[in-house]
């Protein structure tokens, strides 16, 4: 619910401070003051009395928001009062409209929360009727067993000695309800709970999107070792500051960034989602180091985005081309001739670029192919999600079952036979089953009907061709034979080596034909291992891609593909990506409380209450 008369109060406050610009107009000693205070006037008489002695409403908003609207030139001397009333009704009108979309959004907002009510309904319906239960039910089913069954409860925490857990920073609140089943203080008469070794970093959280709250570790450190004396007797927190794995002056550097960015807003305290890096957060280095320089800064550039991005790329590639081929002076360890330690250029197999997301990774992948710098990138959609897979596993469900409408959709479009969108709209549902049973003067006519190119005409009837030979094979040699019989026919080993990232692809084209052979031998025809490839595309990625026949290549990947992983030398690039915009219509608050839009049919219109922008606020904070 809104807050009770915060419409109302925000409104009177508005037309306060407007009636005092007018009390002030004996200052206005500008033009643009003058003409400010005169359309302020003009604004008051056109707001009804109704709207000024009760709520506001939608209809009446409008001459109210326009006052915080209101410019005014530059202020003269002597005015100064009456320019600081008229600048405060820019944020009053916000604080209004804030207001104003909360009371009046109510109806919607209790609307809204109905209709969720109904779709949980229907889905527990929907999971009973299957017997089955999704994670979230299983949480809770857990949850509420040992909550309701006191001898189950008791029986678990007699016999469990200590309760080990880890990653605790991304625990979500009903995990926490399980933990304090089994190891909290308990309700008097129960036994003692088991020892709790809870593990984690806060630093490292990243699983709010499944609902983790970071906010449950904070709780732990605070119950189990508040300020001063332990909350719980016998209660200690154990630091792991030592790092085995990096040297002093990686370290060095990333204590210093941690300082910096991993603190609260300027002025502000720490919400329990939040990090306050301190000194006792500092990792200490086991490793030692060669002093010498542990870390570059390319500098930025001016301009948008995407100009800013084509450009760092540019200079990440020259700036690696001089570590590659030694000019930059950075060195290595390795192992000599006779085993002996030496130091050298790194390769590049022993350099690893990580960026945020791989959605950028276009201007990157040109700049390193312009340098003459190999690299494979971890796109961690799985082999079975790979285009070129994907495309082979259609290539199979069409020569399994002729009609498949959908299998020829998807080879029409595909580099196979890449005929445009509007050719492949203007065949039609109805004649793409049939392509297959076309002849060539037949196949001809009909992409003539649909308005192709000549280009597109002659690649639709080589892929034909082709086609009806692999179909003439199916079923009677090796699928792996038939998919090899493909490669040749429609030079695909040609075309996936030129494309970009070609030795990969490659590399999954050769997989793709020794899986193939594999299931065969086990006895799949084409149509199983069609709708099996289908369907592991669609499923979570479990098969990793194949590997590039280089290894001398840079890794390029997302920080986190990279966790776990390391290299003598890693780039951090695309640092000046932007956050996305938290602009989610209805969001929960951290209290559970359901903020969202008011719908403003009047206006056509969605207007952002208070209590929304606050929480979009919060959840781009955490």
């Amino acid at each position: 619910p809104s807050p009770p008369g915060a419409a109302q109060g925000a409104r009177d406050a508005l037309l306060a401070a407007a009636g005092r610009a007018l009390d002030l107009r004996g200052a206005a000693r500008s033009v643009g003051s003058r003409a400010a205070l005169e359309r302020i006037r003009v604004l008051l008489d056109a707001i009804p009395p109704p709207a000024r002695a009760a709520s506001v409403r939608a209809g009446d908003l409008g001459p109210l928001l326009e006052l915080g609207a209101v410019k005014k030139g530059r202020g003269a001397r002597g005015e100064e009062e009456l320019r600081a009333v008229l600048e405060s009704l820019e944020p009053l009108a916000a604080a209004l409209a804030g207001a104003v979309a909360d009371e009046l959004g109510e109806g919607q907002r209790r609307e809204l929360a109905r209709l969720v009510g109904e779709a949980e309904r229907a889905l527990d319906a929907a999971l009973g009727g299957a017997r089955a239960l999704d994670f979230d039910g299983l949480l809770a089913r857990a949850r509420d067993l040992l909550r309701d069954d006191r001898a189950l409860r008791e029986e678990l925490r007699r016999r469990t000695r200590v309760l080990l857990v880890d990653e605790v920073q991304d625990v979500n609140g009903l995990q926490h309800e399980l933990l304090e089943l089994l190891a909290g203080a308990g309700p008097p008469g129960e036994p003692a709970g088991p020892l709790l070794v809870a593990i984690g970093d806060p630093k490292q959280s990243i699983y709010g999107f499944r609902g983790a709250d970071v906010g449950v570790f904070r709780g732990l450190l605070d119950r189990y070792a508040g300020d001063g004396a332990p909350a719980v007797e016998g209660a200690r927190v154990l630091r792991f500051a030592e790092n085995h794995r990096s040297t002093a002056p990686v370290l060095e550097v990333a204590n210093e960034i941690s300082a910096r960015v991993l603190q609260p807003p300027a002025g502000q305290v720490a919400l329990d989602f939040e990090l306050s890096f301190s000194a006792a957060d500092r990792l200490l280095a086991v490793r030692g180091g060669d002093g010498g320089p542990t870390c570059d800064l390319l500098a930025p550039r001016d301009g948008q985005a995407e100009e800013r991005r084509e450009a760092e790329a540019v200079d990440l590639a020259a700036h690696l081309r001089a570590l590659l081929d030694g000019r930059a002076g950075v060195l290595v360890p390795a192992i000599g001739p006779g085993g002996a330690p030496i130091a050298r250029a790194p390769r590049p197999g022993e350099v690893a670029i990580l960026l945020r997301a791989l959605t950028g990774l276009g201007p990157y992948e040109r700049a390193l192919r312009a340098a003459a710098i190999p690299f494979v990138v971890a796109r961690g959609g799985g082999f079975y999600r790979a285009p070129e897979v994907r495309d082979l596993a259609e290539l199979l469900a069409s020569l399994a079952d002729p009609g498949d409408a959908i299998a020829w959709a998807a080879l029409l479009r595909s580099p196979l036979c890449a005929i445009s969108d509007s050719t492949l709209v203007a065949l039609g549902a109805a004649s793409l089953p049939r392509l297959g049973r076309l002849g060539g003067a037949a196949l001809r006519e009909a992409g003539d009907r649909a308005g192709g190119a000549p280009a597109e005409l002659d690649r639709l009837l080589r892929f034909a061709e082709a086609w009806r030979a692999l179909r003439g094979l199916a079923g009677r040699v090796d699928p792996g034979l038939l998919l090899r019989r493909a490669d040749r026919l429609l030079d695909l080993g040609p075309a996936l080596r030129a494309a970009p990232d070609g030795e990969r692809r490659l590399a999954n084209l050769e997989k793709a034909i020794a899986l193939a052979s594999a299931e065969g031998a086990r006895g799949a025809g084409l149509a199983e291992i069609a709708a099996r490839w289908r369907a592991l595309a669609a499923a979570p990625p479990r098969e990793p891609e194949a590997p590039p026949a280089a290894p001398e290549a840079v890794s390029v990947m997302t920080i986190h593909q990279a966790k776990g992983l390391e290299w003598p030398v890693v780039v951090v690039a695309d640092l000046g990506r932007e956050e996305p915009r938290e602009a989610r219509l209805a969001v929960l608050d951290r209290a559970g409380r359901l903020c969202a839009t008011y719908r403003d049919a009047a206006a056509g219109r969605d207007r952002v209450g208070a209590s929304l922008a606050a929480a979009r606020a919060e959840a781009q904070r955490a």
